[in-house]
């Protein structure tokens, strides 16, 4: 386990690393292929890739403990269990 502090550059001494919710570089060692992206975090002193977030709150019923886009467990079920993942499909056909 490593220790890493995001969005808090002067904590970043003496081996500890700045965190990157969205690192290109450990995106593009996953994918095995470049995937380029400016440095372009969401605070001041943020790290992060630039991205785009594809999805909505309170939509994923995964359940992973790390997830701050579930605000509610019981919203969630309610929301996915409405979503049309076959509209979905098609429109990215």
């Amino acid at each position: 386990m490593r220790l890493t502090v995001c969005s808090q550059p002067s904590l970043s001494v003496n081996g500890i690393a700045a965190a990157k919710r969205i690192d290109s570089d450990r995106l593009s060692d996953v994918a095995n292929c470049r995937i380029p992206a400016k440095t372009k975090g969401n605070r001041p002193g943020g790290q992060c890739s630039e991205s785009r977030d594809i999805g909505t709150y309170d939509s994923c019923p995964k359940g992973c403990v790390y997830c701050y886009a579930v605000r509610s467990k019981d919203v969630t079920l309610i929301n996915h269990a409405a979503q049309d993942f076959e509209a979905r499909r098609l429109s990215h056909v």
